[in-house]
C-alpha cells in the first residue's frame, strides 16, 4: 500500500479475494485523507482460505494485484 501512494492517483478501490475466489472485502481507500477517514482494515481474513489476492485500482484505472500468504 505504501508504495502505491507514490505513483498512482488515490483514492483506490481495494478488493480482497480468498483462494476460492470469494470476495472478503471491497472498499475505497484514500491514503491522503484525514486519519479518521483512512481505511486500515478492508477485510476480515482470519477465516478465509489463503493465499488472498489483493487488487488495488486507482481513479485513473491503473492497478496492481498482489498475492498474500498467511504468516504463521
Amino acid at each position: 500500500m505504501a508504495a502505491s501512494t507514490k505513483g498512482p492517483n488515490s483514492p483506490f478501490e481495494a478488493e480482497v479475494r480468498d483462494a476460492q475466489g470469494q470476495v472478503r472485502g471491497l472498499m475505497e481507500i484514500d491514503p491522503n485523507a484525514e486519519a479518521e477517514l483512512r481505511a486500515t482494515e478492508i477485510a476480515y481474513c482470519a477465516r478465509g482460505v489463503f493465499p488472498m489476492t489483493v487488487k488495488l485500482v486507482d481513479r485513473d484505472g491503473l492497478g496492481f494485484t498482489e498475492v498474500v500468504e498467511r504468516k504463521t
